[in-house]
């Protein structure tokens, strides 16, 4: 527990270079399931779904996918959607839209494609993903506008009240604060 924002960080970075590195010869599915073995054993309870170590698992899965696919989020959130439970879909949707924020930032694979960083706010991004999506993506809309303008709160409340409905701009303002 204690080195739990160390290892949820390389288990980011560990499923990134995975995914990437075999796209070609193995299935992203495949890849899934390599990465995280425990959630899909036939033995697995609904108390083990629960764990945090599973959850995580599919939040990493979500930079994953967003690294070897070229950090195209529609792309992404399809394998995302793929998955059999539904509590792997949202933290890999999680996953998938944290990396997206990320993208707004010089430092952060600076090499990387961006196709849907549109300026200096992901709320066009947030507004063109299916509604299912929108939640999860909201929660990364306010943090990518503080990378892009460091303390500018008062923009952070206009960009998450720009959200149509009331929970987006409430997960938006209360993720990036």
């Amino acid at each position: 527990a204690k080195g739990y924002f160390h290892y949820d960080g390389y288990q980011h970075g560990v499923f990134m270079v995975l995914f990437r590195k075999n796209k070609e010869t193995k299935t992203i599915d495949g890849l899934i399931q390599e990465a995280c073995p425990q959630a899909f054993e036939e033995r697995a309870t609904v108390s083990d779904v629960a764990k945090i170590t599973n959850e995580q698992c599919f939040h990493a899965v979500g930079h994953a996918l967003m690294y070897a696919l070229d950090n195209d989020p529609f792309v992404a959130v399809s394998h995302c959607d793929d998955l059999p439970q539904r509590y792997m879909k949202k933290w890999c949707y999680f996953g998938v839209f944290m990396e997206n924020s990320y993208l707004y930032s010089d430092f952060h694979n600076p090499e990387g494609a961006r196709p849907y960083v549109t300026g200096d706010s992901m709320l066009p991004l947030c507004l063109k993903v299916e509604k299912q999506y929108r939640v999860e993506c909201a929660k990364f809309a306010g943090r990518a506008h503080l990378h892009v303008r460091p303390g500018d709160w008062k923009g952070l409340f206009t960009e998450c009240g720009s959200f149509l409905e009331k929970k987006e701009q409430e997960v938006c303002i209360g993720q990036g604060a």
